[in-house]
């Protein structure tokens, strides 16, 4: 794997330098289900209600699985290949699929936190 170490940096530098992928895909899920929880989770009505914090707080980190994995993996392979990026990456001794496992790697590592 020529470059896989290498280019999982770049990824991981690249998400955490971008304020608007931080904000939605890990902030949001973490703000929202503070939010509800906090203001649905003490209801005592419904059959539901108890469990309310446990199946928001599911379905928060599934939002935010979506969300990285769009917006860094499927978005972001494309603008980049638009932009050229893609070409440079040929020039380089890294393969190619030492890019796409990097990519991956990343989307993993900044999924988890959320």
């Amino acid at each position: 794997m020529t470059g896989f170490v290498e280019l999982l940096g770049l990824n991981l530098r690249q998400n955490l330098r971008n304020p608007s992928f931080l904000i939605f895909s890990i902030g949001m899920p973490v703000l929202l289900y503070l939010l509800f929880s906090s203001i649905y989770g003490h209801s005592t009505a419904g059959p539901y209600a108890e469990r309310f914090s446990s199946y928001y707080m599911v379905s928060m980190a599934s939002y935010a699985a979506f969300q990285s994995a769009l917006g860094s993996l499927g978005f972001g392979l494309s603008v980049e290949r638009r932009g050229g990026w893609a070409r440079q990456l040929r020039v380089t001794p890294a393969r190619p699929l030492a890019y796409v496992l990097a990519r991956v790697a990343s989307v993993l590592v900044i999924t988890a936190p959320a």
